[in-house]
C-alpha cells in the first residue's frame, strides 16, 4: 500500500463510524428447542404500580416474538423472575430453553444465576460492549409496551398506579396481534395454534361487578373499570374507583370525660319517683362542649397503637410506612379519608379501624 492510501484508510478509520445491526438467521426452527430468548429491565418508573413494582423486564423468544413480562418491586429480583419464567415456558409449549441473551448488566452476570444456568444446560449470551443492537429485540418491544401504556394512560382517568395492569394487558394483546416481523401472530406461532379473541374486552370500559359480602340493603353491585386478564384464574381484573373514605358512627360516644360531669335526665328517659336524681355522665355524648377535643385524644392514642404517626405541621394526617408501604389518614371530624399505595394496607387499615 502507498503511503498516501495508507494515511487516507488511517483517517477513514478514525472516523465516526455507525453501528450496523446483525441479521438474524431464518433457518428452520426447531419445534423442541427455544434457542435464544432476549432479555431486559425497564425502570425504576416513578410511580410505583398498586402492588408496589417500580420495574418489570420483559423474556422475548427470538424466532416467534413472543413475549412475556414480569413486574418487580427491585431490580435485584432478575434471577428470582427467570426461575419463574423457566418452568412455565418450558411446560407450556413442551420445549427447552437453551440460551438467554442479556447485556451485560450485572443483575444477568451473579454467580448464582450464571451457575442455574448451566446445571439446566442453558447458554448465557452476553452482548459485546457497545452494541446494543444485538440485544435489539426485548429492548425494542420494552419501547413499544410503554409506548402503547403511555397512549392507554392518556385516554383514562384512572390513577396512574395502575400502569402495571395496562403493561400486562398491553403484552398479551401484542402477541395476539399481526406483525410485520413475523409471517403469523405471535401467539399462533408460540402455541401452534391461533388465538381466541372472543374474551377481550376494551380496557378502561366500565362494568358492574358483583359485591361479594355487604349489608343485605346494600347495593349489589359496583361500577368498575375493566383493567386486565388474570393470570392464574378465569375472569376479569377491575378497578372499583369509589373514594376510600369512612365515617365513624357516634364518633363523640367514643371519648372519654376527664371532669366530674353531672346532667339532669333527659327528656322521655325520667325515672318515675327518681325526677329529682340527675346523670353522673361516664362517656362523652354530643352537645358536651368538650365533645370534639375528648373524641380527638381518644382516636390519637388508638391510632397510635396501630403506627400510625401523627403529622407534625397538621394534627388531623397521619401516615404509617411499613417497607414500601405508605399509607395516609386524614381525619375531619369524624370522616376518615384513606391514601395509601398498597391495596392489602388499605383493607388492613379499614379492618382495623371497623372493629
Amino acid at each position: 500500500m502507498k503511503k498516501g492510501k495508507a494515511k487516507a484508510a488511517a483517517s477513514a478509520l478514525s472516523a465516526p463510524v455507525a453501528s450496523v445491526g446483525m441479521g438474524k438467521g431464518k433457518g428452520k426452527v426447531d419445534s423442541k428447542l427455544i434457542k435464544a430468548n432476549d432479555v431486559y429491565i425497564c425502570g425504576p418508573l416513578n410511580t410505583q404500580d398498586r402492588g408496589g413494582f417500580s420495574y418489570f423486564i420483559t423474556f422475548i423468544d427470538d424466532h416467534s416474538w413472543y413475549g412475556y413480562v414480569y413486574l418487580m418491586r427491585y431490580k435485584s429480583e432478575v434471577f428470582g423472575r427467570f426461575k419463574e419464567f423457566k418452568p412455565d415456558v418450558e411446560n407450556q409449549t413442551n420445549r427447552k430453553i437453551i440460551a438467554l441473551r442479556s447485556d451485560r448488566g450485572g443483575e444477568y452476570l451473579s454467580g448464582e444465576f450464571l451457575d442455574y444456568l448451566k446445571e439446566n444446560g442453558i447458554l448465557s449470551q452476553c452482548t459485546p460492549l457497545g452494541t446494543p443492537q444485538l440485544n435489539g429485540v426485548s429492548k425494542r418491544m420494552n419501547q413499544i409496551l410503554l409506548d402503547i401504556v403511555l397512549s392507554m394512560m392518556s385516554f383514562t382517568k384512572l390513577p396512574l398506579s395502575v400502569w402495571g395492569y395496562a403493561l400486562v394487558t398491553t403484552t398479551k394483546l401484542s402477541n395476539m396481534a399481526p406483525s410485520k416481523t413475523v409471517a403469523q401472530t405471535p401467539y399462533h406461532i408460540w402455541h401452534d395454534k391461533p388465538a381466541s379473541y372472543k374474551y377481550l374486552r376494551v380496557w378502561d370500559s366500565p362494568a358492574y361487578v358483583k359485591r361479594l359480602v355487604g349489608d343485605k340493603l346494600d347495593s349489589r353491585s359496583s361500577l368498575c373499570r375493566f383493567v386486565g386478564y388474570p393470570k392464574e384464574t378465569s375472569g376479569y381484573y377491575f378497578y372499583d374507583p369509589s373514594e376510600q373514605k369512612m365515617d365513624i358512627k357516634m364518633a363523640f360516644l367514643n371519648g372519654f370525660v376527664e371532669e366530674e360531669i353531672y346532667m339532669n335526665q333527659s327528656e322521655g328517659f325520667t325515672c318515675v319517683r327518681e325526677e329529682q336524681k340527675v346523670c353522673h355522665l361516664q362517656r362523652s355524648i354530643y352537645g358536651l362542649k368538650q365533645a370534639s377535643r375528648s373524641w380527638n385524644i381518644r382516636f390519637d392514642e388508638v391510632i397510635g397503637g396501630y403506627n400510625f404517626i401523627k403529622n407534625d405541621f397538621d394534627p388531623c394526617i397521619y401516615n404509617k410506612v411499613s417497607g414500601r408501604s405508605v399509607a395516609f389518614l386524614v381525619l375531619y371530624v369524624d370522616d376518615i379519608m384513606l391514601i395509601r399505595n398498597d391495596v392489602k394496607m388499605l383493607g388492613d387499615t379499614k379492618a382495623w379501624l371497623s372493629k
